[in-house]
């Protein structure tokens, strides 16, 4: 099995579906895939009542980091949405090309901060939109 291996991610955004704005000075994501399982009552023929799992809701997260330059990069989508409620459309690729992951995105927060060299740094906490389809290729 070969582990995957690649330079820094990419990450793309757009204000519409297939992203294709490269968001700039980005160095580190972050990826969180969840789910919650639903309880539901299971009936057999022959047996008792169980309960079963079956899969629910799933859910995706993303801390995107970087350095802040809002001017002519897709860092403005980011604000765009955490400001007027934008839509925002997020596709991040952890190689050159593959694997990617592309939802529609909500933007939970933003975190800036200061750093000793003069430059800004900037976190921003996103999360798949309710109800928005995640695409992993």
């Amino acid at each position: 099995m070969a582990i995957t291996k690649g330079n820094l991610p990419t990450v793309k955004a757009a204000a519409s579906a297939s992203p294709t704005q490269v968001v700039e000075h980005i160095n580190n994501v972050s990826l969180s895939f969840s789910g919650k399982n639903v309880d539901v009552t299971e009936f057999a023929a022959s047996a008792p009542v169980y309960i079963a799992r079956a899969p629910g809701i799933k859910d995706v997260k993303a801390t995107i980091s970087g350095f802040l330059e809002k001017a002519a990069t897709g860092q403005a989508f980011f604000w765009a949405n955490m400001v007027s409620d934008t839509a925002l459309y997020v596709k991040i690729l952890l190689t050159a090309t593959t694997p990617a992951v592309e939802f529609a995105a909500v933007v939970d927060g933003i975190d800036i901060k200061d750093t000793p060299d003069g430059y800004v740094e900037v976190t921003y906490n996103v999360s798949c939109a309710l109800g928005s389809a995640v695409v992993i290729t």
